[in-house]
Parts: C-alpha cells; sequence; structure tokens
C-alpha cells in the first residue's frame, strides 16, 4: 500500500510539474514580449510555445519511469 502511495503521489507530482512549468513560461514570455514588442508578440510567444513544448517532451519522455 505504501509503495502504491508513493507511485501515486511521483506521477502526480510529475505530471503537475510537467504540465504547468511550460504554462508559466508560455505565460511569462508573452506577457515579457507584449510589452517590449507589442507588434511581434504573438510570433515571439508562438516560437517560444513550439520551443518549450518540444523541450518539455524530450524531458519527460528520457526522464518517465
Amino acid at each position: 500500500m505504501s509503495r502504491m502511495l508513493q507511485c501515486f503521489f511521483r506521477f502526480s507530482i510529475w505530471l503537475f510539474l510537467s504540465s504547468s512549468i511550460p504554462l508559466i513560461l508560455i505565460i511569462t514570455v508573452g506577457s515579457l514580449s507584449y510589452d517590449r514588442w507589442p507588434d511581434h508578440a504573438w510570433n515571439i510567444t508562438a516560437v517560444c510555445a513550439v520551443v518549450i513544448f518540444i523541450i518539455d517532451f524530450i524531458i519527460v519522455k528520457k526522464y518517465w519511469k
């Protein structure tokens, strides 16, 4: 039972972090790019989102246990 709870909490924390950290980064980059370059904010945010999703996919694929 203890092992099952440990695996459940590890999985829950991993899932939460692998989904919330990229979301926070994308929102931060979007708001900062809108403040600095309002004409190009959507382009910068879209490119950053793609890069963050690729990096997140590589990290999750490599360290998922």
